[in-house]
């Protein structure tokens, strides 16, 4: 298949989902062995009329695409161009108001200062580090995967500005974009090695590393059903989703075809996006229904999704346009948030929330990185 092709089938399928299907639709999507589960089509193409056929089922309920849209006002939101010619990535922010996020080309996790406006460069032991989160004791943990000091997980203290590296427990390891669970624990995802593993501060060991059923699946997020204590790992090139129950063999969950990533727990459910559409999906492991919601056309996928405090999925968006969505649970509807033209670029990190209710995030060009503040509607 020519690479020509290749996009128009890519096209076809995206505006088959993006515009025609109504915003909410249902599907079953039971646990099932490993080997059952459906593959990717090997033909985009000709397998794009199968795949805009199924996504028209006698379960979809009808809605809206999205509600409406808001121009962001210059005091909603305030961007500062990172200094230092690197790109960023990741944000969090610590207990006294600083944020924090990282620049793996400078080997720094970078501080910045709402109140003087000030970026200052930390190296966490010679290490570039990929992903930041905050725990419940303001403890900054990072993925360390390369370099000096490399396939560690991080601790970083920003009250003291020291740091501690824990190795994982198996060699060459590539750990990233660390998860602080509800019950202190830390989760890091090892691309490379197709794993996920488990750390728990208050003892310092490791208390479980865990290889996932499909080979080269590349996880990329995580998140923890605080009632069962089930984790789920979105598996990005295989299009599942990966089920860690506590006492249980690993099991996987079908998905669409469209690369899952940005996994968050709320309202009971577990939330994500595909990488490859403009689809928030919800899956409920009471039911094993997955359900998705359609935000924008076609050419607008997301690139970052976070669960506010109130309830709602935040969802910010690539390839040019950096809009946030924001979706509420309870009507099934998005309001969308475009920023002035002076703040620019795609939403590919994850965000977070700070002090005051602001909305921080990173928004990438070819050109440069800014840290936005958004103040959350």
């Amino acid at each position: 298949m020519t690479t020509l092709a290749t996009g128009i089938a890519r096209w076809t399928l995206g505006l088959c989902a993006g515009i025609l299907m109504p915003s909410e639709m249902a599907i079953s999507a039971p646990l099932v062995p490993t080997a059952a589960l459906p593959s990717r089509p090997a033909s985009n193409l000709a397998s794009t009329a199968a795949l805009c056929a199924a996504v028209f089922p006698s379960s979809i309920r009808q809605g809206a695409l999205y509600s409406y849209g808001h121009q962001l006002r210059s005091e909603q939101a305030k961007a500062w161009v990172v200094p230092f010619g690197a790109s960023a990535i990741d944000v969090a922010v610590a207990s006294d108001g600083t944020v924090w996020f990282c620049q793996p080309t400078l080997v720094s996790l970078t501080a910045f200062d709402p109140q003087t406006e000030t970026f200052t460069l930390n190296n966490p032991g010679f290490v570039p580090p990929q992903g930041v989160e905050k725990d419940a004791h303001g403890i900054l943990w990072l993925g360390l995967a390369t370099g000096n000091f490399g396939g560690k997980l991080g601790e970083f203290d920003p009250s003291t500005l020291t740091h501690t590296h824990h190795p994982l427990p198996y060699p060459n390891s590539l750990p990233v974009h660390p998860m602080v669970t509800p019950t202190g624990t830390v989760w890091v995802l090892d691309v490379s090695h197709n794993r996920v593993s488990e750390f728990d501060p208050g003892t310092d060991t490791w208390l479980q590393s865990v290889v996932l059923p499909t080979p080269g699946s590349l996880p990329t997020s995580m998140a923890k059903d605080p009632a069962t204590g089930a984790l789920y790992v979105t598996c990005y090139e295989v299009d599942k989703i990966a089920k860690l129950a506590p006492g249980q063999p690993p099991t996987e969950i079908a998905t669409y075809w469209g690369n899952p990533f940005g996994g968050v727990w709320a309202n009971g459910l577990l939330y994500y996006a595909l990488f490859s559409h403009p689809w928030l999906l919800s899956y409920d492991p009471s039911t094993g229904v997955t359900k998705t919601y359609a935000f924008a056309p076609a050419w607008e996928p997301a690139g970052s999704v976070l669960a506010l405090p109130d309830g709602r999925i935040a969802v910010g968006t690539r390839n040019g346009w950096g809009n946030v969505y924001f979706f509420n649970p309870t009507t099934k509807k998005f309001r969308k948030y475009q920023f002035p033209s002076s703040i620019q670029g795609d939403i590919t990190s994850p965000m977070t929330v700070g002090p005051g209710g602001n909305l921080w995030l990173i928004k990438t060009t070819l050109t440069e990185s800014k840290l936005v503040r958004l103040k959350i509607p």
